[in-house]
């Protein structure tokens, strides 16, 4: 693992991000933010799973379009489906981990699903497509990132 001593710009090198959007935005952003040092000294590893910005907004969209898809399932009024559907979707998150599922199966899991809610009627049809929209938009930053070598 590399690591970068006391480069604030390091924040934004492309490198520190898992998925190609994220990737495509802070290799924009690197040339144009120079950040001061607020601190003495700065260590930062350049590895793929460091960007917490990126991990915590896939966290949560993940639960968010989960809990939707569950509480369109759900055959009760919309406030319970709701309130239930945020236990149901966390542990359903959880399950096919338990069974040996890496990001790559969880995330094929989310694509089907959204393809399939995104026929649906009802509101559960908005979050299943931008659900789709942010696939696209990652496949494309995916082409973009090889085409300019990120």
């Amino acid at each position: 693992m590399e690591i970068i001593e006391d480069n604030p710009a390091a924040l934004w090198l492309p490198s520190r991000h898992r998925f190609a959007l994220s990737r495509l935005i802070a290799y924009m952003i690197h040339g144009r933010v120079h950040p001061k040092m607020e601190v003495d000294h700065l260590l930062l590893a350049i590895d793929r799973d460091q960007s917490a910005i990126e991990t915590y907004a896939m966290s949560i969209w993940v639960l968010v379009v989960s809990t939707c898809y569950v509480a369109a399932v759900l055959p009760l009024p919309a406030a319970a489906s709701i309130a239930l559907a945020l236990p149901i979707a966390w542990i359903l998150i959880q399950l096919p981990m338990c069974f040996g599922a890496n990001s790559v199966v969880l995330l094929l899991i989310q694509f089907c699903a959204a393809a399939y809610f995104a026929s649906v009627a009802g509101p559960v049809h908005y979050a299943a497509l931008l659900s789709l929209t942010i696939f696209i938009a990652n496949a494309v930053a995916w082409i973009i990132d090889r085409l300019c070598g990120i």
